[in-house]
């Protein structure tokens, strides 16, 4: 369920309220969060109505949705088991432009290949 980030206590009140079900982490973007959650359609019907702070509602991804319901410890088993088959880039490989409203360079699937350097954005208060 993607939320407006500036109402995340009403949405979080509302969650609570009506007992809804989270699963993982919520995504956090500048102007939007993410949350995992399980409920019928009835369900997140009403957490939308009570809650002013839906944006959108997508499906989970079943891969992500697995991901998301390991522990922190099996998790990072598993990043860590994928980070291992990633070879980082050569510098004469091609380059990419990426748009988008933000990148975690420490993720460990992007580290490898991601300077600080080669990240900019045009509003000043969020870096480079």
């Amino acid at each position: 369920m993607w939320t407006q980030a500036q109402l995340q206590p009403y949405f979080l009140k509302a969650a609570k309220k009506l007992d809804v079900e989270f699963f993982g982490r919520p995504t956090e973007f500048v102007e939007t969060v993410i949350h995992g959650i399980v409920a019928t359609p009835l369900g997140l019907q009403r957490l939308a109505r009570q809650s002013a702070a839906v944006v959108e509602l997508r499906s989970a991804s079943s891969v992500a949705s697995g991901f998301f319901s390991l522990d922190a410890e099996d998790r990072e088993i598993a990043m860590s088991a994928i980070s291992r088959r990633i070879e980082r880039a050569p510098a004469t490989a091609p380059k990419v432009t990426i748009l988008d409203t933000g990148v975690n360079r420490n993720n460990p699937l992007l580290k490898g290949s991601l300077a600080a350097a080669d990240c900019s954005t045009v509003e000043a208060p969020l870096g480079d």
